[in-house]
């Protein structure tokens, strides 16, 4: 078959041939008008579009995340799309950036993932630096110059949060009660103001007062204002030069913070004062106030400020500190009171360090006890805590952080890096794409789970640029973060990129795949086979020896040992083992050996790869001479002029079957070829044959290596698949075998049919699979009668050691005192548990390899159940149950130890959970340790709060499903087909207004806080289409009334700019609903913000000045001809309207209104004459001969006259003018 193939690659030549050389005169499809063409039939493409046609869009390029070196220590110089961590979309030039990565560029990190779960800021490290004396930003640098400013993004936590995504609570901070001899932070805030106004703030950890006005305020108002801040608990003030906090000689206000203790941020003025003299200073850390008689000096605080007040555990999940014995809630001075900081001691003194381990051991054994008075324990690296009894987690450079000092930053080792979180067990648990047990490293690109697409090694900064490829394919040797302190190298080691592997099809070349991800495999090429009158490369190796063994090496490869006296054919088999090589022949200037004691030359002609090559290079460390000293060189003899350029697209094609290798694409081939018959066949057919000698050896150790391979994997699977196993343990193996084999079966086939050589094996394979999967269902059902027999077995072995701990020892109370016997005896049992409990896992994934219902061991299920699996229903029921059994048992045996049980059901029963917010992982029985159900109450209205948010949520989703099913309804405005009108929209009001009314109550529930920005969002967004609709649907009623108005080409040339300004809001208002009829969705019309709402603002303010002069227009017409008063504004604009207003049905209409009660009409001789020009005296001439010719109207008259006696009519005719009169 594989001949039959290679039949198929002559017959793809052959007729490759007839595309011979010639001159095309233009550019590949003239650039797609996307670029010039050169003089050379090359496109230079406009910036935005790339590749050989210029039909391909760029994407945006920024620095790269990851790259080689382009020097040393210099990795980012060079632009790469996307930067390299996202895949461009050549449709529509934009980039797909990898998770974590974001920006038109993907040139931003972004580790503050969730929006910082509602509960901190996301911010740039400049910007970080730039936002002082927040609750985590308290250092006063700036961090503008380095390449990362505006490129890494975290997550600035809002007071009481903490973490990488401020997920976790974070603990009451307070000075520790057992130390003393400290003094509490005093800042002066100092103000002079002579003769000015105005008012400042001041700012600590992010929280601002109200303005302050220092002519009026006092000591006490500014003690107010600043314990109004959720970051202060409380201070004292005092003012040391004056009564209020400003004055023309200055006051210095001597602010003491008695709950904030240690060494805090300085506070932070906001002035707006202005006029006279006025000065707002600050004074810190022992420096002297500015003003007062006697100015004091500050002092900088040296209590402790610990988390807990170092006498506690934190717990991170509910921000509560679990306090050691003998410390609880203080009032934040030291006494008792209701912070639970763990800063009230109650002891009489302490004698020992906390963290019993044994009968002696102190701090967990994690740790050493500093002795008295402290009695605090000094815990060993991995651990912390009060008691050092909490793991600490791996640390590493952080990622993200505030600059400490101007432009330097990075230099912190936190926990997790600033990259994860860090759980109970002291485990980090990583954002997506970092990696690491400390999470210091970026991750590799990864596609449905394969790094670097399986085509390359994950390499760091550091690594790359140490491999970076040189021109000759060897390594660059650059090093990156060669200064472990330098500021721009700080993630040599951290940041980390694909490395990718070599491409099998390109092996002349020694060409890598390449991309970010690797995912990118580079076209063909070789020489062009239609141009003539070019030479391969020749080069000479000399070699003088008599013994021993040398090597070649050729870009980067080298190959094995070769003999002195191998033969020229052992040669180039050594040569073409290389990746580097594909074809070359061997000659000797003398004999048949490689070297000789006198001296051989080799001659090497390369065929592929071709082009003006590199040396080889000899090794000569293992050769020998016996009379001489081994001598080897390398020289050019002939330089290749072959081109080294892609092959045209359909050999390229021909060769990736048979060699089954993709061809990518993207690749671009340019079409130089045209059709021409005329040349010479001697001149082709030699021409084919040589390139397809070279391609045959190629193509057929390709095949026949895959081949071999290939064969050898279905033999493999096809052994595993001829077991029968009778046992369940193996049965089990066997099926999941089975199925992993099946999940792989397209992939194999696929490589199948590429060769069909492998189609007896497929067949075969097929055959087997059939024979194995009627193996699986004739005993599926008896193994399946095995597996409930075994568990029923399980169930009863549960059941017995129930009943077991039910007697005997276990309830005999006088074990109480020596309770040896009994734990002896639970030891036994828990053994026996466990083992039964690993079998139920087994079962278990038995059932789920046979698409069973795993079996609830609900004998087995305890407490140690993961909480996010807890049904608080169900337990709340088991629980009931189990105190009624405990309490009729008691009642039935009553015994010490029924007595214990029905006092813990009930202990339990009382504390059962209400509905919780899924989270982090953990256990009850973590809870319980936690001390949870002392603080049920609390515990209680959070979950209560949850609930009321979750049904909030729902409500919210529930409001956005309505909207995204409601669409508009436009139908045809008078039967044309281009112009649309708002159809009903009665259950859109309807809608609107249940979702106004909703939204109010979501934002009157004191649980709206967790969803309160995207409830305003939401309810904006309808309030915006409301308005929307308000101004639509007035447009349309105006545009409706004036558009047969302006139809008329009369009142267009009579209202000029009035008509100019209908036909603005005409052609607004079409191309409105157009775009409504292609896209009736109601919510998406306003999904470009308050632009359609100013559209249809700025149609109706022109309508009403349409209108406003239509009026003016028709006041002045009635002025003309005051019977026209009679008529209304619709009549007398449609005798306007008319051309040609001789329509009998019109004055017929008008002329009663007209004429009504009309008692004389005289004729008076004007003194010249008019002429007709105007539509309305046009229209009135009509009306008259109309009157005098038409008899339906006569007998009009004539009647009238006989109902009014006194009428009388005088018409006066004249052919070139008409002049009424009337009384």
């Amino acid at each position: 078959m594989v001949g039959r193939r290679l039949c198929v690659l002559l017959v793809a030549l052959t007729l490759c041939c007839c595309f011979l050389p010639g001159v095309q005169g233009s550019c590949p499809s003239k650039c797609n008008r996307h670029g010039t063409c050169g003089s050379d039939n090359t496109c230079t493409c406009f910036p935005g579009y790339t590749g050989y046609d210029c039909n391909s869009r760029a994407c945006p390029k920024g620095a790269p995340w990851v790259d080689f070196a382009t020097g040393q220590d210099s990795v980012r110089s060079v632009a790469q799309e996307c930067s390299n961590r996202g895949f461009c979309n050549r449709s529509s030039g934009k980039c797909e950036c990898d998770e974590g990565f974001a920006g038109p560029a993907c040139e931003r990190l972004q580790l503050c993932r969730i929006n910082c779960n509602g509960h901190g800021k996301c911010l740039s490290m400049r910007a970080m630096a730039a936002t002082k004396n927040d609750y985590n930003l308290i250092y006063s640098a700036t961090y503008d110059t380095p390449w990362d400013a505006d490129r890494i993004y975290g997550c600035v936590c809002d007071h009481g949060y903490t973490g990488a995504d401020c997920s976790l609570r974070q603990c009451p901070y307070g000075d520790d009660p057992i130390s003393t001899g400290q003094v509490d932070e005093v800042q002066s805030v100092s103000c002079l103001c002579n003769g000015c106004t105005g008012t400042f703030t001041l700012s600590f950890r992010g929280e601002t007062t109200r303005p302050l006005d220092g002519n009026v305020d006092t000591a006490a108002t500014l003690k107010a204002a600043l314990e109004d801040l959720i970051t202060i608990r409380g201070v004292s003030v005092s003012l040391n030069g004056g009564t209020t906090l400003c004055d023309s000689d200055g006051v210095s206000a001597m602010i003491t913070f008695t709950y904030e203790h240690g060494d805090v941020p300085a506070l932070v003025i906001g002035s707006s004062l202005s006029g006279g003299t006025s000065s707002l200073t600050v004074e810190t850390d022992g420096t002297q106030a500015a003003y007062g008689p006697t100015p004091p000096l500050t002092v900088r605080g040296t209590k402790e400020w610990l988390e807990c007040s170092g006498r506690g555990t934190c717990n991170t999940l509910l921000g509560l500190c679990a306090c050691a014995t003998g410390f609880g809630p203080s009032d934040g001075l030291g006494g008792s009171g209701n912070i639970l900081d763990c800063g009230y001691y109650s002891g009489s003194g302490l004698t020992t360090c906390a963290g019993i381990f044994g009968s002696v051991t102190r701090c967990y054994n994690h740790g050493r006890c500093q002795g008295a008075p402290l009695y605090q324990c000094l815990c060993d690296e991995g651990f912390g805590g009060y008691d050092c009894s909490q793991p600490q987690c791996p640390t590493g450079r952080a990622w993200v952080e505030e600059a400490a000092t101007n432009n330097v930053a990075h230099n912190s080792i936190v926990q997790c890096s600033n990259a994860g979180l860090c759980n109970s067990a002291g485990t980090c648990r990583c954002l997506t794409g970092f990696e690491g047990a400390a999470c210091n490293r970026m991750s590799c690109p990864t596609s449905n789970g394969a790094v670097c697409n399986n085509r390359g090694t994950c390499r760091t900064l550091r690594e790359l640029a140490a491999l970076t490829p040189t021109a000759t394919f060897t390594a660059a040797g650059f090093v990156y973060g060669s200064d472990p302190n330098a500021l721009s190298t700080w993630d040599a080691d951290m940041a980390q990129g694909c490395y990718c592997d070599k491409v099998p099809l390109d092996r002349g070349k020694n060409v890598r795949y390449s991309g970010y991800s690797c995912a990118k495999t580079p076209c063909p090429s070789g020489d062009d086979p239609w141009t003539t009158n070019q030479v391969d490369e020749v080069q000479t190796v000399s070699c003088s020896a008599d013994g021993g063994s040398f090597t070649l090496s050729f870009r980067g490869e080298t190959t094995l040992p070769i003999a002195f006296s191998a033969s020229a054919s052992a040669v180039k088999f050594a040569l073409e083992r290389l990746l580097t090589i594909t074809s070359v022949s061997v000659s000797f200037a003398t004999g048949a050996v490689a070297c000789s004691s006198a001296g051989n030359a080799m001659r090497v002609t390369f065929y592929s790869p071709s082009g003006d090559l590199p040396l080889l290079s000899i090794s000569s460390a293992t050769l020998t001479h016996s009379t001489a000293t081994v001598a080897t060189n390398v020289v050019p003899t002939t330089q290749g002029t072959k081109e080294d350029a892609m092959l045209p697209k359909p050999l390229a094609k021909s060769l990736a079957v048979l060699m089954i290798v993709p061809i990518p694409g993207d690749c671009n081939f340019e079409q130089k070829y045209t059709v021409a018959m005329s040349m010479d066949e001697k001149t082709l057919i030699p021409m084919t044959t040589v390139k397809l000698d070279a391609m045959k050896g190629l193509v057929k150790g390709l095949a026949h290596a895959r081949c071999k391979t290939q064969l050898g994997e279905y033999k493999q699977r096809i052994q595993s698949l001829l077991q029968r196993p009778q046992h369940l343990k193996e049965f089990a193996g066997h099926v999941e075998r089975v199925q992993s084999l099946k999940s792989k079966q397209k992939a194999l086939a696929k490589n199948t049919n590429v060769l069909d050589d492998l189609r007896s094996v497929q067949e075969s394979y097929k055959e087997e699979t059939e024979a194995v999967d009627a193996f699986v269902a004739s005993r599926v059902g008896e193994m399946t009668q095995q597996l409930d027999a075994n568990i029923q077995r399980l169930d009863e072995q549960v059941l017995q050691l129930h009943n077991q701990l039910q007697g005997g020892l276990f309830v005999d109370a006088s074990h109480f005192e020596d309770p040896s016997a009994v734990k002896s005896e639970l030891e036994s049992v828990k053994q026996r548990l466990t083992q039964l409990d690993e079998l139920s896992k087994q079962y278990t994934e038995y059932q789920t390899l046979f698409n069973l219902m795993p079996f609830k061991y609900l004998n087995l299920q305890a407490t140690q159940e993961h909480f996010a699996t807890v049904n608080a229903e169900e337990q709340s029921k088991d629980a009931a149950v189990a105190f009624k059994d405990a309490y009729a048992l008691h009642k039935k045996l009553s015994n010490d130890v029924t007595a214990v049980l029905k006092d813990r059901t009930a202990e339990f029963k009382l504390n059962i959970p209400t509905p919780w917010y899924p989270g982090i992982l953990f256990t009850l029985e973590d809870l319980v340790a936690y001390d949870v159900l002392d603080m049920k109450d609390l515990v209680g209205e959070m979950s209560a709060a949850a609930s009321g948010e979750a049904q909030i949520e729902a409500s919210l989703q529930k409001v956005k499903h309505g909207w995204d099913q409601m669409e508009f309804t436009c139908v045809s405005y008078r039967e044309q087909n281009d112009v649309f009108i708002m159809g009903s929209l009665e259950d859109i009001l309807m809608l609107l207004e249940d979702n106004q009314v909703s939204f109010q109550t979501m934002m009157g529930s004191r649980f709206v806080m967790g969803v309160k920005v995207e409830v305003e969002r939401s309810s904006k967004r309808l309030s915006l289409l409301s308005d929307t609709l308000d101004e639509w649907i007035s447009c349309q009623r105006s545009w409706m009334y004036l558009e047969t108005i302006f139809c008329a080409e009369d009142i267009q040339k009579q209202l000029p700019v009035e008509a100019q300004k209908f036909a603005l809001v005409d052609r607004n208002l079409k191309t409105t609903m157009l775009r409504t009829k292609s896209n009736p969705s109601v919510i998406r019309s306003v999904e470009g913000g308050p632009e359609l709402l100013d559209k249809f603002r700025m149609s109706n303010r022109l309508l009403e000045e349409i209108h406003k002069s239509l009026e003016d227009y028709l006041k002045t017409k009635r002025m003309a001809f005051p019977r026209f008063y009679f008529l209304s504004n619709d009549e007398l604009l449609e005798i306007l309207k008319l051309l040609h207003p001789q329509a009998v049905v019109v004055v017929d209409r008008v002329v009663r209104k007209v004429l009504v009660k009309t008692v004389a009409a005289l004729s008076v001789v004007l003194v010249e004459s008019m002429a007709v020009r105007d539509v309305l005296v046009e229209a009135v001439v009509a009306l008259s001969v109309v009157l005098v010719e038409s008899m339906a109207v006569r007998d009009v008259l004539v009647e009238s006259v006989a109902t009014v006696p006194t009428a009388a009519v005088w018409w006066r005719l004249c052919s070139c003018s008409w002049r009424p009169w009337s009384r």
